[in-house]
């Protein structure tokens, strides 16, 4: 785990995230502190969890279909939503109550039944959904070499910036993944919140 630390460190200096920003990095990376406990800028999202390997898609029939699952801490859109200050934080830093979004990625292709709608989001063509269960939304961006699903916290179409920002990012990773070993999630995403 020390080892992972290390190179999220290294990762997120090259890329000129500030220290308070890889710290909380470090923390989720270490898995040491609570979600709850984590501190997130409006317009970043941390990854937290994952890319763990998952066999059954959700949102869809049983299925036996295999591929990485991960989920990301967000900031609440409000402007209002912020809690009080860390204790011990030493002057008054916001904690935000945090909410999530988790993300799946699989080379199965899928099929989008009656219950996706299609449409546009940014210059992507995606299908939308709504889980009965929880009202949360769920995109999935589709390519011809894998399916990226995001599920977002219900009331959140500002978090579609995010969605569109991290499919911008995965296709990168993607793209300079050699094996299907390589493949990963970014460990953050910026995007206009």
């Amino acid at each position: 785990m020390r080892v992972v630390a290390v190179v999220v460190a290294i990762v997120l200096a090259a890329f000129g995230v500030s220290s308070c920003d890889r710290m909380q990095a470090l923390v989720a990376a270490s898995g040491t502190t609570p979600m709850a406990a984590l501190q997130v800028a409006p317009g970043r999202a941390i990854l937290v969890s994952g890319p763990l390997a998952f066999r059954g898609l959700p949102f869809f029939s049983p299925n036996a279909l295999s591929g990485l699952v991960g989920e990301y801490a967000l900031a609440p859109p409000a402007v209002g939503a912020q809690g009080p200050a860390a204790a011990g934080s030493g002057g008054g830093v916001p904690v935000l109550r945090t909410l999530t979004a988790r993300v799946w990625f699989t080379h199965e292709p899928l099929y989008f039944g009656a219950r996706w709608t299609r449409g546009a989001l940014g210059r992507y063509t995606v299908y939308s959904s709504t889980d009965q269960v929880t009202s949360s939304v769920i995109l999935a961006f589709t390519s011809d070499r894998y399916e990226l699903l995001v599920e977002l916290p219900s009331g959140t179409t500002a978090f579609h910036r995010f969605a569109m920002a991290l499919a911008d990012r995965f296709a990168l990773f993607f793209s300079e993944s050699a094996t299907d070993a390589d493949i990963s999630f970014p460990a953050f995403v910026d995007y206009a919140p």
